[in-house]
């Protein structure tokens, strides 16, 4: 190509090799959990905010891998055209620095969702990124002012200079001054503020030295151009590295073990993709003066392939990740299937209903043999089998009272009872000494799924007290004052029966 344009060129590709650089270790590599954008809008943990970033980042990945093609497919070209390739390269770098912002913002929204993680405080400089995406701006202007010949300074190329300049000075002071009027210390407030003077002094002598050249391009004023862009740089990198004190950017954000590898993870899926294309950037400039096309060309294929390998995997991992099931709530401990209640936790039951009887009724029980072979055969047996259809069969004895089906709504899938009845229904005067304010039949006992919950539960398992099925308040046994076994209308009838013996 021609030597007048490729000093230009290799200015374009070094400036967008240095961006993605300087950005990627700001952001990226220092591994730094704080928020990128400080919008109470972008900083909402909530669905529609991922949503909105990860969108934002899926179509960022779509304009970089058609800008990479499109740059591979002009180099393995016959012949380049310069302009629309620089062009490209230029459309590239933006994309790229982009998405590194969306990318670690990303990551800290994802990161700080999930429980055991803190966000970052923010301190008087709210925004170092931009910050420093300012003092770019500057350092690169002043650059090119520099490096550039007379020849190649045309009066709208100047012009572009000076808006940059301007406005990357308008928001280097608009973040400072709102800095000095959060800080409390004196001496760091003038600090702030002769930083702002010195920057706009500096700048202010360069621009209208620019406006000078522009006026009349002699090689004495290019002089005095070169001339005030020393002090416009090294007053913006004083202020940035000043401003970047751990002081002022605040306390940033503390992730647990999980939070921190998700975040690391989409971090360096970012990280390949800005270091694929800054090998591109070295790749496209090396070919400006290199003479074997042939190597450079296998280098692009490479980067390319290594750029949409990597985009396809962060892709990947936003799509899979759900970041409303990362909000930490609290959760019920899981009913163990299957537990059994022992025989001996209803002897405190049969112990109350022995003490609740008179003297002379317990005496007129003990001394009838022919009683205490019928109460013997009192005996009860729930049974309730896991299933579509659980069967509850009540038997006394060799006769089958009642059996009766039921489906409660959430119970242990097996559950087994046994006790007996022996002394409880030879009392005569049951109905007066030991009543319930809720008096049940047989058959509302066994449609009932809290038939057991009146009873002294022993169990092996935890289970949740959640489950309707224990502890529920809205059952009529939650109300009982006192535990009834559910089987007055068998002990109405052994009490008759005795009954009519005595009177025989």
């Amino acid at each position: 190509m021609m030597n007048d344009n490729a000093r230009s060129i290799v200015l374009i590709f070094d400036e967008s090799l240095t961006r993605i650089q300087t950005v990627s270790e700001l952001l990226l590599i220092s591994c730094t959990p704080r928020p990128v954008y400080s919008r109470p809008d972008d900083l909402t943990l909530s669905g529609d905010t991922f949503v909105k970033y990860r969108d934002r980042v899926i179509g960022q990945l779509n304009k970089m891998l058609i800008l990479s093609r499109d740059i591979a497919t002009q180099v393995h070209g016959k012949q380049i055209h310069w302009k629309q390739f620089c062009q490209r390269v230029q459309e590239l770098t933006t994309v790229v620095i982009y998405l590194s912002e969306l990318s670690a913002h990303i990551a800290y929204l994802i990161a700080i969702n999930i429980p055991g993680s803190e966000p970052a405080k923010p301190g008087p400089v709210t925004n170092l990124h931009q910050l420093t995406q300012a003092e770019l701006d500057i350092k690169f202007s002043c650059t090119r002012l520099k490096r550039s010949k007379m020849n190649d300074l045309h009066p709208h190329v100047l012009v572009d200079l000076c808006s940059c300049l301007t406005k990357s000075l308008t928001t280097m002071t608009d973040i400072c001054r709102h800095a000095a009027e959060k800080i409390s210390d004196t001496n760091d407030q003038d600090q702030f503020k002769l930083c702002v003077k010195a920057i706009t002094s500096t700048t202010g002598c360069l621009v209208s030295s620019i406006k000078s050249f522009k006026h009349s391009p002699t090689e004495t004023h290019l002089q005095r151009v070169v001339a005030f862009c020393d002090p416009v740089t090294a007053a913006s990198s004083a202020l940035l590295r000043f401003a970047s004190e751990e002081t002022f950017i605040g306390t940033p954000g503390s992730l647990s073990s999980q939070a921190s590898e998700m975040y690391k993870s989409i971090l360096g899926l970012s990280m390949s993709i800005a270091s694929a294309n800054i090998q591109i950037c070295r790749a496209v400039r090396d070919l400006v003066y290199s003479t074997s096309i042939k190597r450079n060309q296998d280098r692009m294929s490479l980067c390319v392939e290594s750029v949409t390998r990597s985009s396809s995997q962060l892709r990947d991992l936003l799509l899979s990740h759900d970041f409303s099931s990362r909000i930490e709530s609290k959760k019920s401990p899981k009913l163990s299937k299957d537990f059994s209640i022992p025989s001996s936790a209803l002897e405190p039951v049969e112990h109350h209903h022995r003490h609740s009887r008179s003297s002379k009724n317990r005496k007129e029980g003990s001394q009838s043999p022919k009683n205490k072979e019928k109460m013997l055969k009192l005996t009860e047996k729930i049974s309730l089998h896991s299933g579509d259809k659980d069967l509850v069969q009540l038997t006394t004895g060799d006769n089958s009272i009642s059996e009766a089906v039921v489906s409660p709504s959430s119970r242990p899938s097996s559950i087994s009872v046994e006790f007996s009845l022996s002394d409880v229904a030879s009392d005569d005067n049951r109905q007066e000494g030991y009543s319930s304010p809720n008096r049940y039949s047989p058959s509302s006992l066994l449609l009932s799924p809290l038939s057991t919950s009146s009873l002294s539960l022993e169990s092996t398992s935890s289970f949740s007290a959640d489950a309707p099925c224990f502890g529920d308040d809205s059952s009529p046994l939650a109300d009982s004052a006192e535990p009834t076994l559910g089987l007055e209308q068998l002990v109405k009838e052994a009490s008759e029966e005795k009954s009519s013996e005595n009177q025989g």
